[in-house]
């Protein structure tokens, strides 16, 4: 075992000291007869002359150890030829969301853009609108029958021919009905209901024959049967008198006429009579109704109806009273009788 002659050290391979790194001279060759050590020698190894600190555990640098590298300040990081400069939107990168997810520029496009998500809504409202539309568009064709407020018209009501605007006639009422249904025309144009009144006023005359020595009554019905050629025919001069029309549930009145002479002409062969002249005609009436109303209508002396129109007024009967007749008539078969050929009321009920 060799040591250093330096430091003391024990010495390993090679051409320095370990330990002080002073070199190391190459041993002699050993020549016989030389001193060999003796086993005190082996034993008790002379300790080198200096010993690392114990303390610290700093000792002497070595030859092999590098001096520490100072740090250069500023330095450039190394870059490798392939190196390539990062992109913009890197260079000033947006903060991370508190979530810790960092969304590139494509996400932050589509979380900007509503339309990503709003057309797809858009055709799916408009595919169940046009759905909707189609499924009540095919309800209302499939459905043929609608609900019409159609105003029915009086069951045997006869057409005004200066009124080309009345409605058709409905069918007539069954034979086994004691009273005609009154009709009905809400908001429309008035309709004759004079089937549904009812007259009641002083005893005719007594019946009579015409020209044929046919019999002939004259009561106060023949008013209302829709034939002007009959009459109701009262003795002389019936001015005061009073004939009253009772007409059905919630009519409304809305016109009053009166054929006011017997517009009846009487054929027996080759013989004429007409007794329009014959008779006491007459010139003025008073209607009242319900409420009070009391309407004055003049009268000319023809063989025509002649209609008075009213403000539509609710009554239950309308009173007709004569307040002024022709003076009697003179001539052949003259009679001094006052006779009335037909009256008409017309309005609406229901």
């Amino acid at each position: 075992m060799s040591f250093c002659k330096s430091c003391g050290a024990v010495l390993g391979v090679g051409r320095f000291c370990t330990n002080c790194g002073a070199a190391v001279s190459p041993a002699a060759p050993a020549v016989p007869g030389n001193h060999q050590e003796s086993p005190a020698e082996r034993t008790n190894p002379r300790m080198p002359a200096v010993q690392p600190d114990a303390a610290t555990g700093a000792r002497y640098p070595l030859f092999a150890d590098e001096p520490p590298q100072a740090p250069q300040p500023h330095a450039a990081p190394p870059q490798s030829p392939s190196y390539q400069a990062p992109p913009a939107w890197l260079s000033n990168p947006e903060p991370a969301p508190a979530g810790g997810i960092h969304r590139g520029p494509d996400d932050e496009e589509r979380r900007r853009s509503p339309a990503l998500w709003a057309v797809p809504l858009v055709l799916v409202l408009l595919l169940l609108t046009a759905g909707g539309i189609w499924l009540a568009t095919r309800d209302d064709d499939s459905d043929n029958t609608v609900a019409k407020d159609t105003p029915s018209s009086p069951a045997d009501a006869e057409p005004d021919d200066e009124d080309p605007s009345d409605p058709p006639a409905s069918e007539p009422p069954s034979e086994d009905e004691d009273e005609p249904t009154a009709p009905t025309n809400p908001g429309g144009p008035p309709l004759d209901i004079s089937k549904q009144v009812k007259a009641s006023g002083p005893d005719p005359i007594a019946p009579g024959v015409d020209l044929k020595g046919d019999k002939v009554s004259y009561p106060a019905t023949n008013l209302l049967d829709g034939d002007p050629s009959t009459a109701y025919r009262l003795a002389g001069d019936a001015s005061g008198a009073t004939v009253t029309f009772t007409l059905p549930a919630g009519t409304t009145v809305m016109e009053v006429g009166l054929v006011n002479g017997y517009a009846k002409k009487d054929k027996a062969g080759d013989r004429t009579v007409d007794w329009y002249d014959r008779n006491r005609r007459v010139l003025e009436v008073e209607w009242t109704f319900d409420d009070g109303t009391t309407v004055t209508q003049t009268l000319a002396e023809t063989t025509e109806m002649q209609v008075l129109a009213v403000n539509s007024i609710a009554s239950g009967k309308v009173i007709m009273k004569i307040t002024k007749v022709s003076d009697e008539p003179t001539g052949e078969l003259a009679k001094d009788v006052t006779a009335m050929g037909e009256v008409v009321v017309r309005g609406r009920t229901g």
